[in-house]
């Protein structure tokens, strides 16, 4: 080998010895940093397991119960609250259907409505009659509880080539949700002993 390449071996070897005690040196200041104790001020880092109650923490529950009456619902908030548990009061406006009005939009004149009713009659469509006021001259078909029956009454109309409409009949009424907070266990045995069926809240509750 000439004395040229020797000299350039040497320093690739010494460069690569250079280079592998800067390495270990590196590791092993970081391992010391591992194993050495944290300054008592600094806090230990928390897996997510035990911040959601590893640590043995009762877990907690939201569950909300219909009542139909202000009162009551009320009353119910605070025998929770004498429980133990947080209880909110929530007041919803609603719509009830109480029924059915199946009726044809209003004719050109009385005598058209009149018409229709005799040939519904002739039909055996019985009960139907000639509105005024405000829906004058249209014709109702009846009042009926339930969807199935209205749309028969419909099709025995449509039969006849006319175009009746259903017509829900709704009621406003209030309704009362009492949601209910604390630990699983207690809420579960709440509702029990009272015999209530809970949903699972949409939101946490505020204070009530």
């Amino acid at each position: 080998m000439s004395r040229p390449a020797l000299r350039i071996l040497v320093l690739v070897l010494a460069l690569a010895n250079l280079v592998a005690f800067l390495w270990l040196q590196r590791e092993r200041t970081a391992q010391r940093m591992a194993q050495a104790p944290l300054p008592p001020d600094v806090p230990r880092l928390r897996l997510l397991q035990e911040e959601e109650g590893g640590d043995g923490g009762a877990a907690s529950a939201c569950r909300a119960v219909a009542v139909a009456v202000g009162e009551r619902a009320r009353a119910l908030a605070g025998t929770a609250r004498a429980a133990g548990l947080e209880a909110a009061v929530a007041r919803e406006r609603a719509q009830r259907v109480t029924g059915y009005w199946v009726y044809l939009p209003p004719f050109p004149d009385r005598d058209a409505a009149r018409e229709a009713v005799r040939r519904l009659a002739e039909a055996g469509v019985r009960d139907v009659q000639v509105l005024g006021g405000r829906r004058a001259n249209a014709v109702s078909l009846g009042l009926f509880r339930n969807r199935a029956l209205a749309e028969r009454r419909r099709e025995q109309a449509a039969a006849l080539g006319y175009e009746p409409v259903v017509e829900p009949r709704v009621r406003r009424e209030d309704r009362w949700r009492v949601e209910l907070r604390g630990e699983t266990d207690a809420l579960e045995a709440f509702l029990r002993a009272r015999r209530l069926e809970g949903a699972s809240c949409l939101a946490d509750p505020g204070p009530g």
